[in-house]
């Protein structure tokens, strides 16, 4: 269960911790790339490409912390707290 579940969408530094390894999305050290890597492989939609600002984004909510992202994102953006 993610420690900010009452904000979902998450515009800066998070950490989503669960039963498995905690993941942390870096809003900083995101290119903004529309075709995210990252949010292509996330198996829950929880790091997904925001269709208004067409940014990746992160939803703590639907985060398992199962980090199959992590190794996706270029920037290090999304990493194992």
């Amino acid at each position: 269960m993610c420690r900010n579940h009452a904000q979902p969408l998450y515009h800066g530094s998070h950490d989503c911790v669960s039963m498995n390894k905690p993941v942390k999305f870096d809003r900083e050290l995101c290119d903004q790339n529309p075709y995210c890597p990252a949010a292509t492989k996330c198996p829950k939609g929880a790091l997904f490409i925001d269709r208004h600002t067409f940014r990746p984004t992160f939803d703590a909510s639907k985060c398992t912390g199962c980090a199959v992202c992590v190794s996706s994102c270029p920037r290090g953006a999304v990493a194992e707290a």
